[in-house]
């Protein structure tokens, strides 16, 4: 059955979901791409996530260099939140669908760093490629408002998998808490529609970019 592509960006090319799966490659990916995926986010600078347990905020940065012992990333917290920083014992750094998760992160004085030697890796739980965006990328979604059912509400697109997506809104709003289902959302690359969907909200969470700029980052799992 032939697939059909999504999106392509760096060499990624993005399927739409289907039932096929092979545990096996999926293990091999694990143990033999992580540092490959790690570069090319340092290469294209792509945006990748840091939180702690402590904080209420998910730090948006980037990966500057990778070490034997350390991923060193972008210092983007803030001095309000040093505080919080420091007292978290839970640190988690997203890069596609790659995740690492450490006890305690330290700093060469301008940049964080972040261990790889103390750490765990892990895959997404949504397991396919997920492919982030900048702001000054055309991707975007139209979402119809789930409550009257006809007002269009057009957002930036932070993220996208074949299962899901992440929306970037300025403010906390009812209309994406978690669990609310979207009956109709359209993906665009460049004002072409590349895909048509239904979806759940499973999270919505604060987000500061390396512009000290807020917004609130929706996931949206596809049904």
């Amino acid at each position: 059955m032939q697939q059909k592509i999504l999106f392509r960006k760096v060499g990624f090319t993005l399927l739409e979901k289907t039932n096929i799966y092979d545990k096996w490659s999926l293990f091999i990916m694990l143990t033999s791409s992580s540092v490959s995926m790690i570069k090319k986010a340092i290469q294209s600078k792509e945006q990748v996530f840091l939180s702690a347990d402590n904080l209420p905020i998910t730090f948006q940065t980037r990966l500057l260099k990778i070490t034997q012992d350390f991923l060193v990333v972008y210092n983007a917290i803030t001095p309000e939140y040093i505080s919080k920083a420091i007292t978290s014992r839970n640190f988690s750094l997203q890069i596609a669908n790659l995740r690492f998760q450490a006890k305690k992160i330290s700093s060469n004085g301008e940049h964080i760093l972040f261990p790889t030697d103390k750490s765990t890796a892990t895959t997404d739980a949504r397991q396919e490629k997920r492919l982030s965006f900048s702001e000054s990328e055309n991707v975007h979604c139209k979402i119809i408002n789930p409550y009257d059912k006809e007002t269009i509400l057009k957002k930036p697109v932070i993220d996208l998998s074949a299962s899901g997506v992440s929306i970037r809104n300025i403010v906390e709003s009812k209309l994406f808490s978690s669990g609310t289902h979207l009956q109709d959302i359209k993906i665009f690359v460049n004002n072409e529609l590349r895909t048509q969907q239904r979806g759940e909200v499973v999270y919505s969470r604060k987000l500061l970019n390396i512009k000290k700029e807020f917004s609130i980052q929706v996931g949206i799992k596809f049904l």
